[in-house]
């Protein structure tokens, strides 16, 4: 990673943090919605470990729509987008 990437990561997060002290209610649904996007793409991460360790390569790729899936709905978010994905396989 450049320099440029931390610097604006670094400033993302700042603003991230002055947005949430801000706006303390929008600010928790926002911390609530960041924590549940978190989860549910490790919960799609390690998903798509364990189906390849099984030899199964139709798996769930990490983009912005699965995000904000996950991000809406959490865990139950991210199962959904499994059984989307191996209902469609069929």
């Amino acid at each position: 990673m450049d320099k440029w990437m931390q610097a604006a990561i670094i400033i993302g997060v700042c603003v991230v943090v002055v947005l949430l002290v801000r706006f303390k209610k929008a600010g928790i649904l926002l911390l609530n919605f960041l924590f549940r996007a978190v989860i549910g793409a490790a919960v799609i991460w390690f998903g798509n470990k364990i189906l390849l360790y099984f030899q199964i390569t139709d798996t769930i790729g990490l983009n912005f729509i699965t995000l904000l899936t996950c991000g809406f709905l959490g865990i139950p978010g991210a199962a959904g987008l499994f059984v989307l994905r191996f209902l469609l396989f069929l």
